[in-house]
């Protein structure tokens, strides 16, 4: 009977070690070895044309089974899909990323949220300027908002958020964020000039 719960015992602990192997080695390694072949085969730039051919080769990744690197590869393919982001042709890539950071916006946690938070700002800031549609904005300024929210002191966060408010002439706005940038960074003169004008230009009116 001991002989056989060592047997047992071995057996078991080789499959563990082997699942790990497997699972904690393997599939990462794989994935982020097709994500390297995938962007060596992207084209130089977009067309709606060649929209399914980029979508099909990263796919391949990003569809990839993996313990862990998943929110590493989506959002290295966002970065891809916003040099493609200059034209209405290319806007479907938008909501192509926004799918697969779907699972990990709704988790709402890690280590490198606030940088999703960025990139998904980043591209539909990217799609308003190539489109002028102005959910693209909008969903730019909520992802931007979001992230300064976690985290108060990121300079991308509050100088895409001056950029926006200057934008919509959000005097609130403007004011609470460009006094944030200035009280962290007193040095930056053209943050400190821009605030000044825009407030000038605005002393009557603004949100």
């Amino acid at each position: 009977m001991e002989q056989t719960t060592k047997k047992l015992l071995a057996i078991s602990v080789s499959v563990l070690v082997a699942a790990v192997a497997v699972y904690g080695n393997y599939l990462p390694l794989q994935k982020s070895k097709l994500f390297l072949r995938a962007i060596s085969a992207l084209p130089a730039s977009a067309t709606q044309d060649n929209l399914g051919e980029i979508q099909m080769i990263l796919d391949e990744p990003l569809r990839a089974p993996s313990p862990i690197g998943q929110e590493e590869i989506v959002r290295e393919a966002a970065k891809r899909a916003l040099g493609y982001v200059t034209s209405d042709g290319a806007i479907p890539l938008v909501d192509y990323i926004e799918k697969y950071y779907a699972p990990i916006a709704k988790s709402g946690r890690g280590m490198s949220f606030s940088q999703n938070l960025l990139m998904l700002g980043l591209l539909h800031r990217q799609a308003f300027i190539a489109t002028g549609d102005p959910s693209h904005f909008q969903a730019a300024k909520a992802y931007f908002e979001e992230g300064y929210e976690r985290a108060p002191r990121r300079p991308q966060f509050l100088y895409a958020l001056l950029q926006m408010y200057q934008a919509e002439r959000n005097v609130a706005g403007v004011k609470k964020v460009g006094e944030e940038i200035l009280s962290l960074w007193p040095e930056d003169q053209t943050a400190r000039e821009s605030l000044t004008k825009f407030l000038k230009e605005n002393a009557n009116g603004g949100n």
